[in-house]
């Protein structure tokens, strides 16, 4: 079997936008490729419209690839609707970002948590309630929770359940896409502490979502920074915590905020200027060019190389040495 568990190699999403008169394309995803390691969490970061979700929807078969390919455990991913596609249901599993619209509400929990053991014959009967009492235990919930309905529960709760719901099947990876972003800054810590226990408990691995790259922090092992349906930064995250190198994770970074007054006072801040351009014309040669300080003649005549830094740290900018050195200043 192949060591890496999912590889997403060099794919593309495009959608088709109506503009006025106009049938216009949109390069959701531009040209990524990543790969997760069994019990490894990836996270990939950046602002609303950067292309995260599409992405991860497309590493679990549940996007349309425009090009490229992706593999679960060297195999490429079986066509919808067949009957490797349905097995491979249970090994790739997603929890979406609001708790609110995921769960049925015409369902108790009970019933919700039944519904994949059933589905993938995993408990009978008999034994369904007392693996939905160990799966609520599992998140943190009591059992008496399974025979209430999602309205009586609140928002971290049933994110919980949707975690739950994930784990009932024992998969080998998760999609968790911007799951705390509906929830309050308390109930965020609680989940990303969930996370944390889970994966120490299961192996499980972890495509992690998220515009805040201070809740990626406590959970990612290596992060991959998007920008308009590409990469700009790729890395452990430790690195790219210590020593970031592109003018947009930069940015990112600074927008973080420290929780000591007289550090964060004291703190360098470069923020982005301007939005993030429409995906269906984006700037010519790098696309980030437009918001970038750093910005000069050969961004807009010609696309940056993803360049190898360090071992495992990849920047794609024409600029990096000149940022390097100023971050290795400070």
């Amino acid at each position: 079997m192949s060591e890496v568990l999912l590889e997403a190699e060099d794919i593309r999403i495009r959608f088709a936008k109506r503009s006025g008169r106009k049938n216009q394309v949109v390069r959701a995803v531009d040209g990524l490729s990543f790969a997760v390691d069994p019990g490894e969490t990836f996270g990939l970061v950046g602002e609303s419209g950067s292309g995260k979700s599409t992405a991860g929807n497309a590493a679990i078969g549940l996007q349309e690839l425009f090009s490229g390919t992706v593999r679960y455990r060297g195999e490429p991913m079986p066509v919808p609707g067949s009957a490797r596609w349905r097995d491979l249901r249970r090994q790739l599993q997603v929890v979406f970002q609001d708790p609110f619209s995921s769960l049925n509400p015409r369902w108790t929990i009970r019933q919700a948590l039944s519904e994949p053991l059933k589905l993938h014959g995993l408990a009978s009967a008999e034994e369904r309630d007392g693996a939905i009492a160990r799966l609520l235990e599992q998140v943190g919930l009591g059992a008496e929770l399974a025979a209430r309905y999602p309205a009586a529960l609140s928002g971290g709760q049933r994110q919980r359940v949707c975690i739950a719901r994930a784990l009932a099947v024992q998969p080998e990876l998760i999609v968790c896409d911007e799951i705390t972003s509906a929830l309050d800054v308390s109930t965020q810590a609680q989940i990303i502490s969930l996370l944390q226990d889970l994966k120490a408990q299961t192996q499980v691995a972890l495509i992690f979502i998220s515009h805040d790259l201070g809740l990626v922090r406590g959970v990612a092992d290596r992060i991959g920074v998007m920008y308009l349906g590409r990469f700009v930064e790729t890395g452990e995250t430790g690195k790219i915590f210590a020593r970031p190198l592109h003018p947009y994770t930069i940015a990112l970074l600074h927008a973080v905020p420290v929780p000591d007054p007289e550090r964060e006072a004291a703190r360098k801040h470069q923020p982005l200027h301007g939005e993030i351009p429409d995906p269906a014309d984006p700037p010519s040669g790098c696309y980030f060019r437009t918001r970038c300080p750093y910005a000069t003649d050969i961004c807009a005549a010609e696309a940056p190389a993803f360049e190898e830094m360090e071992d495992g740290h990849r920047v794609a900018c024409h600029h990096v040495r000149e940022i390097e050195q100023g971050v290795r200043r400070s």
